[in-house]
């Protein structure tokens, strides 16, 4: 069972920081709410350890849009940490300048990708 849980586990946590962002960037004020994707950002990260570089740069994306740049560099740094990739890394790099700029990111700057083979 423990194989299937951390299955589940991700595909939660992916859901959970999709819909996250989505409440963090809204542009339609009836669906933004920044405090709750802080909150659900968190939730996502946590459950994951604090291993999962999407998860985590999605965290430091709610914390920008909530005004907590200092945070959102410190978990920006994290995911930096734990991307797989190098175009990942660089990616999260960019992000993480425009919140040492006091800048939020925005959907389009945060390369979220699901695997799409691990969903049911």
């Amino acid at each position: 069972y423990k194989n299937r849980d951390a299955k589940i586990n991700k595909e939660y946590a992916a859901f959970v920081s999709q819909y996250a962002l989505l409440l963090a960037s809204a542009n339609d004020e009836k669906i933004r709410n920044v405090a709750s994707a802080v909150k659900l950002a968190k939730s996502a990260s946590e459950l994951m350890g604090k291993k999962d570089a999407h998860c985590l740069a999605v965290h430091a994306a709610c914390l920008a849009a909530s005004g907590e740049y200092d945070r959102a560099c410190f978990v920006q740094g994290m995911a930096i940490n734990k991307a797989g990739t190098l175009t990942e890394q660089l990616n999260f790099k960019r992000d993480l300048q425009r919140y040492q700029a006091q800048k939020a990111a925005t959907p389009t700057t945060i390369d979220l990708r699901i695997d799409l083979q691990t969903l049911p």
